[in-house]
């Protein structure tokens, strides 16, 4: 996860690595990779932050520890031909023209706060999976190399110029930003625990002037010359957390009065390995809940164990086991599997009183494991009513 910030200098990427290429998966000599492509309004030196920047900047807003990219955001990412024979030969000028279209539009229409929360305009004889198929190679890019691995499909639509269609399980949104948006990024997969569903959404995005790109997996075409009526929501990025935006008009779906997103520089960070059941492994990825250790009782720990049933998705009628691990001053591994699937927590510094309570006894020994084995039997919650 990265925020960026514009600067003023330029200078060419002209450095390369040997790896393995986030669209075609092979090891090869990689190219730098712009995200988005460079005639996309992204020419200048920009200065990139994590996460942690991120949290801990200044009262301003000023932050420390990023890293300068002198000839524009991006990485090494994509071989050669991935880069300029794939992308660059069939995909990137329709990514251009929309671009460019859009930013014009926006400079034109967007004044002030009559702007509203919505844009519409038509486009002639565009081709939409060609710029599917560059966003698709663009969050490739921002994720893992081994994404795409797990994901054929995908690989299959981008590398293949003439390949129509994907899987409904694989859903794509795309938004303006608003003016005052003050923050791009690039999120890689994180996993969406949203209010009023049970299973937790897949999703990644990257937010770059004038648009952000969104690719959601397990939410719940033929390619051709057309005229299409744009109706596109303006949205606000002020935060770097994937699937987190802001209506810039009070009251819309977006308001700014939606929950506080997390984590913040006060919360628990927990890491969390996560195998999914077609083998894809989270690489860094984090529980963030906002109760500080020292005040964690078993309810914490429940909250956890909710959290980690919906990343793996556990429905009705499926089987799955906890598997709670404490060792004195160290604290408590929180682990969850069914079949194929599961998601462990790193240690969890509680008190062996959070652990006898999480457990139902009075008492627990200085070290021990417990185990659960059941089968869900509600929709919403591991605990709810039917």
């Amino acid at each position: 996860m990265s925020i960026t910030r514009r600067k003023s200098r330029y200078a060419e990427q002209d450095m390369a690595t040997i790896g393995t290429c986030h669209l075609c998966g092979q090891q090869k000599l990689l190219t730098y990779e712009h995200l988005p492509a460079r005639s996309s309004f992204n020419r200048e030196s920009v200065e990139m932050f994590g996460l942690d920047s991120w949290l801990g900047r200044a009262a301003d807003g000023s932050m420390t520890g990023g890293t300068e990219m002198p000839g524009g955001a991006g990485a090494h990412t994509l071989c050669y031909e991935c880069n300029s024979l794939v992308t660059g030969n069939h995909y990137v000028g329709e990514l251009k023209r929309w671009t460019t279209t859009a930013m014009a539009i926006i400079a034109k229409e967007l004044k002030g706060d009559a702007a509203g929360n919505a844009l519409h305009w038509q486009m002639k004889r565009v081709y939409p999976s060609r710029i599917l198929k560059q966003i698709v190679a663009m969050l490739a890019s921002v994720n893992s190399a081994s994404l795409l691995d797990h994901h054929q499909p995908l690989r299959e639509f981008a590398l293949n110029p003439r390949a129509m269609g994907l899987p409904n399980r694989y859903q794509f949104y795309m938004f303006l930003t608003h003016p005052t948006s003050t923050v791009a990024r690039y999120a890689g997969l994180s996993i969406r625990l949203a209010p009023g569903t049970w299973c937790g959404t897949w999703i990644t995005d990257l937010v770059w002037p004038p648009f952000g790109y969104v690719m959601t997996i397990d939410e719940s075409q033929h390619d051709q010359a057309a005229d299409i009526d744009l109706r596109l929501p303006i949205l606000v990025t002020d935060e770097p957390y994937p699937g987190e935006f802001a209506d810039p008009v009070a009251g819309g779906a977006f308001s700014k009065t939606r929950p506080m997103a997390l984590p913040t520089a006060d919360s628990v960070r927990i890491p969390v390995d996560v195998r999914l059941a077609d083998g894809y492994r989270t690489e860094g990825a984090e529980l963030a809940h906002p109760t500080p250790f020292s005040e964690w009782t078993e309810t914490e720990i429940k909250e956890v164990l909710e959290s980690l049933l919906r990343t793996l998705c556990v429905r009705a009628g499926e089987e799955y086991d906890v598997s709670f691990k404490w060792v004195y001053g160290q604290g408590a591994v929180l682990s969850v599997e069914s079949g194929p699937r599961t998601a462990t927590t790193d240690w969890l510094p509680v008190g062996l009183s959070v652990v006898a309570a999480f457990t139902g006894h009075d008492r627990v020994p200085d070290k021990g494991i417990a185990k659960h084995h059941d089968t869900m039997r509600f929709n919403d919650s591991p605990t709810g009513g039917e």
